[in-house]
């Protein structure tokens, strides 16, 4: 089973090139469940270009969690298939289009 959730990009005022990365959680398990939320644990479905810390909790050893832009096919994000634990990447969104699965 593949969830896709779209994360269409709307400009905002944080640069890119920011040194203070905004926290985002993706939360993949138990099971098939997967979300991506902000630091307060709040589901979001928009997010504004710039910097971010993503920290995955993989809760699952039987899929991964995979964050990639639709616009050009990059992951920029991915745990392993029967990894299960915390990872933490540093990500830069620039405007365009993301999913997470």
């Amino acid at each position: 089973m593949l969830l896709l959730c779209l994360l269409p990009l709307a400009l905002g005022t944080q640069s890119a090139a920011s040194a203070d990365a905004t926290l985002i959680v993706g939360t993949v398990g138990p099971g098939f469940t997967i979300d991506l939320a902000d630091a307060n644990g709040k589901h979001v479905d928009i997010l504004p270009e710039g910097h971010y810390t993503l920290l995955v909790h993989d809760l699952a050893d039987i899929h991964n969690f995979v964050l990639g832009s639709k616009t050009t096919g990059q992951r920029l994000a991915s745990t392993e298939v029967g990894f299960v634990g915390d990872q933490t990447f540093d990500i830069s969104l620039a405007p365009g289009q993301y999913v997470y699965a």
